[in-house]
């Protein structure tokens, strides 16, 4: 497992992506305000939900 996962976004996607979250069941996270944007930030993430959330994010992630 990974320590953190991470993924920046703008204030508007993260509105869509958190709803987008909670629809798949996905509720272990935590925003952060990072300069004009939010972070998603994901502790002790498995492989398989680290590429879940990648194709959710639609990047390949920054790992912490």
């Amino acid at each position: 497992m990974d320590k953190h996962l991470y993924f920046i976004v703008s204030l508007k996607d993260a509105v869509r992506l958190n709803s987008e979250l909670l629809r798949r069941g996905i509720s272990r996270y935590y925003l952060q305000p990072h300069g004009e944007g939010v972070a998603f930030v994901f502790e002790k993430v498995s492989r398989f939900r680290r590429v879940t959330l990648q194709h959710l994010f639609r990047t390949d992630g920054e790992l912490q």
